[in-house]
């Protein structure tokens, strides 16, 4: 079977697409051109350097492709809407008609948990949960937090997939991972917090009484495999994730410890509020494109419980996400080290 993977050099594309090379699978993999293939030169897929502008390209792509797994997003908290548009709903809507144009019927969205809700909120979410992806930020409505515009255009982009699936009659798979962690990983949090401790700082954000799902990209990119091995028909929505959730406290303690690091006292967010928020309007202002170490919402999660319900990808395509979470740590810090980024 012949399987075409977008945002195939990324951190969670690249996992997918070792994944199934490893499993037999002939894989088309979508790199933009001017972007590094370095994580997946030797993984055995059909490397494809694309502009995404250019039609004819994509065709000979997508040509005699089974599947598609649409993997390409901006995934970060930090930058203007019109960018966010246009990565993560504009070339959702585009590739989704070129998989169709090219008479492929299956395809996996890769979406986020973020578009039902990342407010702090102790009861389980399932996939009939409403859209929920904007939280009221402080000055939200004078200036906009990035972490918004990330969580709302995927929202939109799910809704865009959706609505051509069901207009085309097409089997789209929708997969929503909580925050995912793992080797390759730069932007969703846990290789920040292993930046900043290593610099072995006394104190940090946080609360011993937060519960924060997180998922290791092993698992999502064996989810990926899970639905398509099932080729479920129609519209299926599902959320990914383990099912036990620890406290985030927990969870970044295992990267201390797997440092060798005494895990940092928590601040109480009071103390912290106003400091990141004069920060983040200073780069704001100046229009700095790099994002502060904290803003609004990076502050705000480190105190919110998030809790989804991961029981229907088990039921239904077979899933279960069980990677030990001491090895997937041990393997993330130790990749980290290997490649020079700690």
């Amino acid at each position: 079977m012949k399987v075409v993977v977008s945002g195939a050099n990324g951190f969670l594309g690249s996992h997918i697409v070792r994944l199934l090379r490893k499993d037999g699978f002939e894989v088309v993999a979508l790199v933009r051109e001017g972007s590094s293939s370095k994580f997946i030169d030797r993984s055995g897929a059909d490397i494809c350097f694309v502009d995404y502008n250019n039609k004819l390209d994509l065709q000979k792509c997508f040509s005699g492709a089974d599947f598609f797994v649409h993997s390409a997003a901006l995934a970060k908290d930090w930058g203007e809407w019109s960018e966010f548009k246009r990565v993560n709903i504009e070339l959702t809507g585009m590739l989704i008609n070129m998989a169709l144009e090219a008479g492929i019927k299956d395809v996996i969205h890769i979406s986020s948990n973020a578009v039902i809700g990342e407010e702090d909120n102790i009861n389980r979410k399932n996939e009939e949960h409403d859209y929920l992806p904007r939280i009221n930020y402080f000055l939200e409505r004078w200036f906009p937090s990035g972490m918004n515009h990330y969580k709302c255009s995927k929202r939109d982009a799910e809704e865009r997939a959706i609505f051509l699936a069901e207009l085309n009659k097409l089997n789209l798979t929708v997969l929503r991972p909580v925050w995912i962690f793992g080797p390759r990983e730069f932007n969703s949090g846990p290789y920040e917090y292993c930046k900043t401790i290593t610099s072995k700082i006394p104190v940090m954000p946080g609360t011993n009484s937060n519960k924060f799902h997180t998922v290791y990209v092993e698992d999502v990119a064996k989810s990926v495999l899970c639905a398509i091995q099932k080729r479920l028909s129609g519209v299926n929505i599902f959320n990914i994730g383990p099912k036990r959730v620890m406290f985030m406290q927990e969870f970044y303690g295992k990267f201390c410890k797997e440092l060798g690091l005494k895990r940092p006292k928590n601040l109480p967010m009071a103390l912290l509020f106003f400091p990141v928020l004069i920060l983040e309007l200073v780069y704001l202002f100046l229009k700095i494109k790099t994002p502060p170490l904290l803003t609004r919402a990076r502050l705000y999660m480190l105190y919110a419980n998030n809790i989804y319900d991961v029981g229907k990808a088990e039921r239904e395509i077979g899933f279960v996400a069980d990677s030990d979470i001491d090895y997937a740590v041990r393997k993330t810090v130790k990749w980290w080290k290997v490649n020079g980024y700690l």
